[in-house]
């Protein structure tokens, strides 16, 4: 296979569908025995070694290769305990989706008393990346060991680490409009080792999922606006994904049998948002989405917003909540 992507294995387990459990990689080794994390950490299913879901940077990924001039027979998806099966003498490049590869994360770091205990983000991450290393000296192949993270300046902070590790390239910043070409500079050995993308993508350059992603989540807007110096995700321009495109990804979900999506953005209370000088919400809008979304999906919960946000629009939040049909036993979390 001629490109393989693939996850760590922080990022591709459920943890037995726990609500927050997701933040269980920022603890560390020293306090959380191995034997726990494990009965914790129930893995993504997966069909001969590809994720059936996968987490949805990896999947962007996949579909910008496949609209760049990558054919369909040369990407694979593959989960990160399977991954050999696929890495053969053809293969050119892994590449490796990350979070905290070296649990500097602020949360991470509070709970490893700021980084003098090893965090399972970290210890998952280089243990992973240390058996592609021995596997392809062991097999004498030739493929390039790529990762992909907002988190990129921790390799370059920790190169020692970094260069140890066998990793070869580093990518980080929005990729979709450039990631073909970038891949193809890495094949033909002319790639920078760390590669700092600082252009944003337009919306008709970012193509959606083609497969579905974990958790079923879409994307519905990228960026915020509000130019926070304090908040990286602020400081991008924001960009707001039409309502056909956003149906295209809950349709590619949904073809797959998952009926629950998480609409993710930096702040949903922002979708559309015309006011950009007090930036009162579109109730309009928002509610328009949720409500063309709900007339396909069984559920659809936001991932983040801002308490300004809610008590500006508190219709929004009723309106919501009544789409959905929550109640006691049914909530609709944000973050």
């Amino acid at each position: 296979m001629r490109i393989v992507l693939t996850s760590d294995p922080s990022l591709t387990s459920t943890f037995r569908d726990i609500p927050l459990l997701d933040f269980l990689p920022c603890a560390s080794v020293e306090n959380v025995p191995k034997f726990i994390y494990k009965i914790l950490d129930t893995q993504l299913p997966d069909k001969d070694g590809k994720l059936i879901q996968a987490p949805y940077a990896i999947r962007k990924v996949e579909a910008a290769l496949l609209i760049n001039d990558f054919k369909r027979e040369e990407v694979v998806v593959a989960h990160p305990k399977k991954i050999e099966k696929f890495i053969d003498e053809k293969t050119t490049i892994v590449g490796v989706n990350t979070m905290d590869p070296y649990g500097m994360g602020p949360v991470t770091l509070m709970f490893t008393d700021g980084g003098r205990k090893t965090s399972y983000s970290k210890y998952l991450f280089t243990s992973f990346i240390r058996r592609l290393r021995d596997f392809r000296e062991r097999k004498g192949y030739k493929f390039k060991i790529v990762v992909g993270s907002q988190a990129g300046w921790q390799f370059e902070l920790k190169q020692d680490l970094t260069e140890e590790l066998g990793i070869d390239h580093v990518i980080w910043g929005e990729c979709e409009h450039v990631l073909g070409d970038i891949f193809r500079d890495i094949e033909t050995g002319v790639a920078d080792k760390f590669i700092k993308i600082k252009t944003w993508a337009e919306v008709e350059e970012i193509p959606p999922i083609v497969n579905p992603s974990y958790k079923g989540m879409v994307e519905v807007m990228r960026g915020c606006g509000r130019g926070c110096r304090f908040c990286s995700p602020n400081l991008r321009k924001a960009r707001f994904y039409p309502i056909e495109k956003i149906l295209q990804e809950v349709e590619v979900n949904l073809r797959f049998g998952q009926k629950k999506m998480w609409l993710h953005s930096e702040d949903i209370f922002n979708y559309m948002v015309e006011d950009r000088r007090n930036f009162y919400p579109n109730e309009d809008a928002v509610i328009d989405l949720f409500e063309k979304i709900l007339e396909k999906a069984e559920f659809a919960n936001p991932t983040h917003g801002t308490v300004a946000g809610a008590l500006a629009a508190p219709r929004i939040l009723k309106k919501i909540s009544e789409l959905n049909r929550a109640g006691i036993n049914r909530w609709v979390g944000i973050q």
